[in-house]
């Protein structure tokens, strides 16, 4: 039973780290795309440069509350 647990675990991580690299790049692209009286060329950098290792944190917190867990199962309200 622990390889089906690990195994989803691994799919559902595999999920949110892809779901949070394409909203990384479709803002990134709309950042992009908007012209610099909307939004300062800095903040931009900014933003990018906090929203890169945003996707690192939310995968450690994945791995935290999967290890937490009793039996390991994984909560959606971690």
């Amino acid at each position: 039973m622990d390889f089906h647990n690990n195994g989803s675990n691994e799919w559902f991580g595999f999920r949110m780290e892809m779901l949070g690299s394409l909203v990384f790049c479709i803002s990134t692209v709309f950042m992009f795309l908007l012209p610099s009286s909307i939004i300062k060329p800095e903040n931009v950098g900014l933003t990018l440069s906090y929203g890169l290792p945003l996707n690192g944190v939310l995968f450690w917190y994945r791995l935290r509350g999967y290890q937490k867990q009793p039996h390991g199962y994984m909560s959606c309200f971690v």
